[in-house]
């Protein structure tokens, strides 16, 4: 795997994903600024604990425009903690 940042692999179904040369060279340019996405998942679960910053939170933006992957891990998470602090209340009143 080469240095380069590879805006669009196969399959990424991203907001800016295969568009025009002008889409292409802005996903790189946001692809070499942003956290890759092991960065991203270590970064989400951190944020199940505690609360994000202001930058951190706006770079993890940027990043979601170039990989839905990410973005679709976000929200199971989030589906995933709702449900699990739901059934955590559930049992307190039982």
């Amino acid at each position: 795997m080469s240095g380069e940042y590879s805006p669009s692999p196969e399959g990424n179904p991203s907001f800016l994903a295969r568009r025009n040369r002008f889409g292409t060279a802005l996903v790189k340019f946001i692809g070499k600024r942003t956290s890759k996405c092991r960065e991203v998942v270590r970064i989400l679960s951190q944020s199940m604990d505690s609360k994000l910053s202001l930058i951190m939170r706006i770079k993890l933006r940027l990043h979601y425009l170039i990989c839905a992957w990410c973005q679709r891990y976000d929200k199971v998470t989030r589906v995933a903690q709702v449900h699990v602090i739901g059934s955590e209340s559930l049992r307190r009143l039982f």
